[in-house]
């Protein structure tokens, strides 16, 4: 993952983004829907998990759980989520 993302994005999410790489314990469902609302994904609400995926890259997707603290392994699973998606962002500039 680069260790800055580029300036298009908010900075509240660049910021939740560099933070929750360092370390994934103690973050919850809204810091998670802030990252990835802030980097294009999309929202949808269903029963109770809230499920987020990439308008321009489908295969990108995630389903976080309606609680207060989620597991580590989904905050993981969120910031690498980002970083595929910052990977293949220099690949579709050219």
């Amino acid at each position: 993952m680069p260790s800055q993302p580029p300036d298009e994005y908010p900075r509240s999410a660049s910021r939740l983004l560099l933070a929750m790489s360092r370390s994934h314990a103690g973050w919850s469902a809204r810091h998670v829907d802030t990252l990835l609302v802030g980097f294009g994904f999309t929202r949808r609400d269903s029963g109770a998990h809230t499920f987020y995926r990439h308008p321009a890259r489908p295969e990108l997707a995630l389903a976080v759980p309606r609680t207060r603290r989620l597991r580590p392994y989904l905050v993981a699973d969120a910031v690498r989520l980002v970083g595929r998606l910052l990977a293949t962002e220099p690949q579709e500039r050219t």
